[in-house]
């Protein structure tokens, strides 16, 4: 098969489109890192709605950040290959890949910050919309638990405790 210049120039062009588009798939897999606290959030408010980070939870962290990334490069190179195929039949040219690169550099030096800080503002909102319905979902047990008698009130506030709890560390 032969490639002429405007088949390879149209080939670059579209793996400029493509890393961009790997960029954008970056970010909407940080959004799952973001609403359940293993990214950073951009946001300047320093307000923090769910507990504290220890040491355990640090560790957790750079784990789960680790698994997140390694999962987007697996979609990325299969993603990568489905692309090679159908644009240029499976042949890997330097230019193709040197192009998903530059796409993506100049898609997160750019618009990618933007979609970025809207991301980490659509998970605060999501975080802050969690915590408050658990919030509410324990003054709710709690109110039910008080109109219990006495001796079954302690072993349901020890079993509501441990669930709310479990819950809030999910959430972080």
């Amino acid at each position: 098969m032969e490639v002429n210049l405007i088949n390879q120039i149209l080939i670059v062009f579209y793996s400029f489109i493509f890393g961009a588009f790997l960029g954008l798939v970056y970010d909407f897999t940080s959004i799952v890192g973001l609403i359940f606290g293993f990214k950073k959030l951009n946001i300047k408010d320093k307000r923090e709605i769910l507990i504290k980070n220890n040491k355990w939870n640090e560790k957790l962290n750079k784990i789960l950040l680790c698994l997140s990334d390694i999962i987007f490069f697996v979609i990325a190179s299969v993603l990568i290959a489905i692309f090679v195929f159908g644009v240029n039949n499976g042949t890997v040219r330097w230019y193709i890949l040197i192009g998903n690169l530059i796409g993506f550099v100049i898609y997160r030096i750019t618009l990618g910050k933007l979609i970025s800080i809207l991301l980490s503002y659509i998970s605060y909102f999501i975080r802050f919309l969690v915590y408050k319905t658990i919030s509410h979902l324990n003054l709710f047990v709690k109110k039910i638990i008080k109109k219990l008698p006495k001796k079954q009130q302690k072993s349901v506030r020890n079993t509501n405790n441990l669930f709310y709890i479990g819950i809030k560390n999910c959430t972080k």
